[in-house]
């Protein structure tokens, strides 16, 4: 009887313990290796999830005047877009006249079939 009793109390012992490292592990962290006995020192910061940008409503109007004359930083919010692609659309555009159809935007290094889907699903249009 005492063989289970000893047996009883230390199953319990684990369990409490294995719930209170769930309990006071920090959200922005993931164990090494899945190793959930890792202890504290060993736990790493999970990657940030990144933030959703929402798409200028006047994007949602009118996506290829939008692309021809918004400014860079307005060109950042959109997916897909980053500094550096937005200030190739910027160069582009200023050796022409403006984006008449999604194809224009093939011509700007770094946009490609992938990110002009995303814009395109962006803007809502095919």
């Amino acid at each position: 009887m005492r063989g289970i009793l000893g047996a009883l109390i230390l199953l319990f012992g684990v369990i409490v313990l294995r719930f209170d490292a769930i309990i006071h592990r920090p959200s922005n962290v993931r164990l090494v290796a899945g190793n959930s006995t890792a202890n504290p020192s060993e736990w790493i910061p999970a990657k940030p999830v990144p933030e959703k940008r929402s798409v200028p409503r006047s994007y949602l109007e009118n996506p290829l005047a939008f692309l021809s004359l918004a400014p860079i930083d307005s060109l950042q919010l959109l997916p897909g877009i980053g500094p550096v692609i937005a200030e190739r659309v910027a160069v582009t555009r200023s050796g022409q006249r403006s984006f008449t159809k999604w194809e224009d935007l093939l011509a700007v290094k770094g946009i490609g079939p992938k990110t002009l889907e995303r814009l395109k699903q962006a803007a809502c249009t095919d």
